[in-house]
């Protein structure tokens, strides 16, 4: 079965449900803690339901990578990433995640227009509606 990194864009989609996004439901997907980070302060800006943003944060928790899969290459090699397209502002937890795709030789979901233009073996770009 195809694995996905799904970028907090994504997973926000997915909660919203968005047709585009429901094909990833089937598939192995794959998020940081990072992630997790951004979806929950997703949920405090748009004043949802803490009970809505538990359970959500909940399910997806459980796609969490292990903390040993983030190594110090890993982050390094983020950190040049994120350096070498310093103009296009790319956020920190996005660079993670390309690299983590990059590395495990899957795909980067994302609708964030930064990656449109990026490895075509890397992301898998949906576009915003």
């Amino acid at each position: 079965m195809e694995t996905y990194f799904l970028d907090t864009c994504a997973i926000i989609e997915i909660i919203q449900g968005n047709n585009r996004y429901q094909k990833y439901l089937d598939k192995d997907i794959i998020l940081s803690k990072f992630n997790i980070i951004e979806l929950s302060f997703y949920f405090l800006k748009v004043n949802s339901n803490k009970e809505f943003m538990k359970e959500k944060i909940k399910y997806f928790n459980q796609y969490i990578i292990n903390d040993e899969e983030i190594t110090l290459e890993t982050i390094e090699e983020a950190n040049e990433f994120k350096l070498k397209h310093l103009k296009e502002k790319l956020s920190y937890f996005d660079c993670l995640g390309y690299i983590i795709s990059k590395n495990k030789g899957i795909k980067f979901v994302t609708q964030d227009g930064q990656f449109k233009n990026k490895d075509k073996n890397v992301v898998e770009f949906i576009e915003k509606k």
